[in-house]
């Protein structure tokens, strides 16, 4: 498996969360690219974090992709003694290629 850093820099998302979306920032060839994805519907909570089920709208209305995201509470999770590495290396070993296949299980956010 590979390193903590390294696994945090791999699946660690660049983006901005609001209330009932998240803005999903991404670099391609020095261009800066943002993604609106609508918060659906709270799907999952607990003392790390909330799990989103988050939609973007593709070219036109008809297309839509759907994700989960887990948003990790840092802070939070600093006040209270729990080291979010530990949570995203149990995110890590919870992706295997069954649900890899599910493109409502991608990647957690850290925050």
């Amino acid at each position: 498996m590979a390193s903590r850093s390294s696994l945090s820099e791999l699946y660690k998302l660049e983006a901005e969360v609001y209330d009932h979306h998240t803005v999903q920032i991404r670099k391609v060839r020095r261009v800066e690219e943002k993604e609106i994805w609508d918060h659906v519907k709270k799907i999952g909570w607990g003392m790390s974090g909330v799990v989103w089920l988050q939609e973007k709208i593709l070219k036109g209305d008809d297309l839509k992709q759907q994700r989960a995201v887990k948003v990790l509470e840092k802070e939070r999770m600093k006040q209270m003694d729990i080291n979010y590495m530990k949570e995203l290396e149990a995110l890590m070993r919870f992706r295997t290629p069954k649900v890899s296949d599910l493109s409502s299980c991608k990647y957690p956010l850290i925050t």
